[in-house]
């Protein structure tokens, strides 16, 4: 998988397969940023580079990952106000997958930042809309993790 995967990016991929490998490189490298900062970059300068020249569908993806390049900078300011424009983004477009994703990528940045309540809403948003787009196995997964959160804080 992992060189069906570089192959398809050596040849220029498409935007959901470059998107997606810039956002893993981007939230890996919060934690090992030698290894996975490079990729993640790279990958979202492609999709910069895509929306700059028009492409209508890179807007609210090249948002997103704006938000996580601000949150591996320690940009509280900035990350917060890119996840709401990339959730605004999406929404505008239709794209409620993307906007979940956004959703939820803004709630645990929220939560992290140990705000509760704005990043449970934040979840809660995530979860609505994996909902109506049909993702039920992502519902189930996120539902289990607010879950465990409750649980542990009642430890």
């Amino acid at each position: 998988a992992d060189l069906c995967a570089k192959t398809l990016l050596a040849q220029g991929g498409n935007i959901r397969l470059r998107f997606h490998a810039a956002l893993s490189g981007l939230i890996m490298a919060q934690h090992n940023p030698q290894k996975y900062k490079k990729m993640g970059l790279k990958n979202a300068a492609v999709i910069c580079s895509w929306m700059k020249k028009g492409n209508p569908n890179c807007l609210h993806l090249d948002t997103l990952l704006d938000a996580e390049k601000a949150r591996l900078k320690s940009n509280r300011h900035d990350a917060i106000k890119a996840y709401e424009s990339a959730i605004v983004l999406a929404a505008r477009r239709g794209m409620i997958h993307e906007q979940a994703l956004a959703n939820e990528r803004y709630a645990d940045f929220l939560l992290r930042l140990g705000e509760s309540n704005e990043g449970m809403g934040r979840l809660q948003d995530a979860i609505k809309g994996y909902k109506e787009w049909g993702a039920n196995a992502k519902v189930h997964l996120l539902e289990s993790e607010i879950t465990s959160m409750f649980h542990k804080e009642g430890d």
